[in-house]
């Protein structure tokens, strides 16, 4: 079993907020749990509606095995915030009624997004 710190908790949340300044998410409403999660080191929870995502960072993780690493942790924030990326889109498709609009705009959006950041790259 591994235990999280504080510090660990800190590194997640400042890699999250770099990523979701990275793929600017910023109308989204961002909060942050520590808590125990057996079979993950990270999760996302959405509101679509008012677009709040609550990013969970795992205070006790069962598997001994793998490296718990500060590059893991950011790893997994990364991960996180790719969810929250694909959140609309993820939404819309598990709805029963959609229409071909709005899976396309929500589509077109994260397109954008990822061109934006791939451009900015290049630039640099």
């Amino acid at each position: 079993m591994i235990k999280t710190t504080q510090k660990h908790f800190e590194i997640f949340k400042k890699e999250v907020r770099k990523w979701v300044d990275i793929f600017q998410l910023n109308g989204w409403q961002i909060y942050f749990k520590h808590k125990t999660n057996k079979n993950h080191f990270g999760g996302l929870a959405t509101i679509l509606k008012n677009k709040v995502a609550t990013f969970f960072f795992t205070h006790r993780f069962d598997d001994a095995v793998c490296s718990f690493t500060e590059e893991a942790i950011k790893k997994t924030a990364c991960h996180e915030v790719i969810h929250l990326l694909l959140a609309r889109l993820s939404c819309l498709v598990s709805e029963r009624f959609v229409s071909e609009n709005e899976v396309e705009e929500a589509e077109e959006e994260i397109v954008n997004i990822l061109v934006n950041y791939i451009n900015k790259k290049r630039v640099h």
